[in-house]
This record gives C-alpha cells, structure tokens and sequence, in this order.
C-alpha cells in the first residue's frame, strides 16, 4: 500500500512538473509574441512619424523653391535621395513628379499606343499584351475617370506583374493634361513628340535640339523652362530652331501639351524596419500644407 501510495505521489509531482512546465513556456512564448508585437507597433509608429517628417521636409523646400526652377530633375531631393538626416537616415526616400509622366485619363488614342509600343522597344519587360493594354484603358476612361492606377489590376486581361513596370511612366492625378517639360523623362517627350501632326524630319530637328538642352540639367542648373519661355517665338529662339512654317507649326502642336511647373509628387519611402509607405500628394502655389491623395503602406 506504502508502495502504491509513493508511486501515486511520483506521479502526481510529475504531472504537476509537467503542468507548470508547459504553463511556464506557454506563458514565455505569450510573452515573447506580445514583445514581438509591441516592436512591430513601435516601428510602424516610429516610421509613420519619419514619413510625416520627410513630407513636410519635401513641402519645405518646394514652397522655397517655387516656379519651374525647383522643378527640374537635377535637384538633390528629386529622385532617390542619398540621406535623409532629420529622421537621422532611418528611412530611404525617392521623389518623382507626376505631371512629368503620361496621364492616362489625358493622353491621346495615338499616343497610348506608341508608348505601349515603343516601351517594349525599349525594353520594358512586360507580361501582358500591350495592345490590350491600350484598349483597356481607352475603354476605362470612357467610362469614368480613372481615379488610380490601381484600377487596371481589377482587369483580368492586366497582368499584376507589369504594375511596377509601368508606375514609372504613367499617371492618373494631375487635373491638367500637360505634361512637365522639365521634368519629364525624355522617353515620355519622344513619344508626345512623334505622334504631333507635321514634317517627321521637322520633329527629329525639334527633338534633337530639346533633348539636347534638357540632358544637361545635370551640370547646368539654368537648363529649364520658365511658364514665359513656352511661347513659340521664346521656345524656338532659346533651343536655336530655325523660324521656318514647318518648325513653327510643330512647336506650337508641342508647347499645347507642355507645362512648366508642378502641384502633384510621388513619394515611395522604406523604413529600416523594411516598411514600405507610398504617396501622393498635391501641394498648390502658395500652400505649406499638401494634400494627401493616396496613402499605401505595406
């Protein structure tokens, strides 16, 4: 009995071991997890007050730098920026225009098919069918204006793959239709350029000229255009075009769908944490405060 009595008790201390041993580690694991999730809270609020820092830093100098001049491609805050250190590094940024790229709700018929066309010559790698592409987004914005670019995703015929591929080149926000000659990529004016009604040796001329001057933004901060100098007399006197019936029909055609500044920016910003936020956002002449119209973070 004395034997049954001490090997019920054994059993019962182990079990009891046991019990608290499972409890201790589940209360552990619970412990860990919770810290785990209070260091993902903190990051993520920490990051979203670096996001805020970094918008206002970029309204900051574009309200310092209003007019075409702060426009230009060739600014240390346009583009990826190499520190940033009023959130002392801990997020990296990059800064596009939206205005300097192809709006889709404004672009003519002719010239959404030769971009699609020519990005492939280019070598853009794309999954889907360009053509399809094409018709997909005339048949959109017959519709409704397209309000995201993100609508082409709820197409089955639009490969989610090609997003990225083609967020670099087209737009949806801007409210005007024109396109920013000085912060455009060259790609996006070629194309504008080539589907202009007029002498195609004309427009190679006009092409050459303007590529010219705006590729040396890099080293020559006075290579821009001002709103006063996109009249056709000022335009073709600063790029040196021949005053001919032809070049002054083209450059008039051209100067309709440019402009010279711009109210709407991308910024795409990832924190340490590997946080990845993306905005848009509309600041106007004279506002310190822009408005925000997309919000992603991921």
């Amino acid at each position: 009995m004395k034997s049954n009595r001490k090997g019920s008790l054994l059993i019962t201390a182990l079990l009891a071991m046991a019990f608290f041993s499972v409890l201790a580690a589940s209360l552990a694991w619970g412990a860990a997890q919770q810290t785990a999730m209070m260091k993902r809270l903190d990051d993520r609020m920490q990051a979203r007050l670096d996001c805020t820092s970094v918008i206002q830093g970029l309204a900051y100098q574009l309200s310092l730098e209003a007019g075409p001049a702060g426009d230009t491609r060739s600014k240390s805050w346009y583009g990826p920026w190499p520190e940033v250190p009023f959130v002392e590094n801990r997020m990296s940024v990059h800064v596009e225009d939206e205005e300097g790229k192809l709006n889709l709700n404004y672009a003519t018929e002719a010239w959404l098919d030769l971009f699609f066309k020519r990005l492939e010559e280019k070598g853009v790698e794309l999954r889907g069918d360009v053509k399809k592409y094409a018709r997909l987004i005339k048949k959109l914005r017959t519709e409704r204006r397209i309000k995201s670019v993100e609508t082409l995703l709820m197409d089955e015929d639009f490969d989610t793959a090609d997003y990225g591929a083609l967020l670099q080149w087209v737009t949806v926000y801007p409210e005007d239709p024109r396109v920013n000659l000085n912060t455009a990529d060259l790609f996006i004016l070629d194309t504008l350029i080539e589907v202009l009604a007029g002498d195609y040796a004309v427009k190679q001329i006009l092409k050459g000229r303007l590529f010219e001057f705006l590729s040396s933004q890099a080293v020559n901060g006075n290579a821009y255009f001002s709103a006063e100098e996109l009249q056709p007399d000022i335009f073709m006197r600063k790029l040196k075009l021949p005053v001919t019936p032809p070049m002054t029909m083209v450059v008039q055609a051209f100067l309709s769908g440019v402009t010279a500044d711009s109210e709407f920016w991308r910024l795409q910003m990832t924190a340490q944490s590997r946080l990845h936020f993306e905005t848009v956002l509309r600041l106007r002449p004279g506002e310190l405060y822009p408005s925000i119209l997309k919000w992603q973070e991921r």
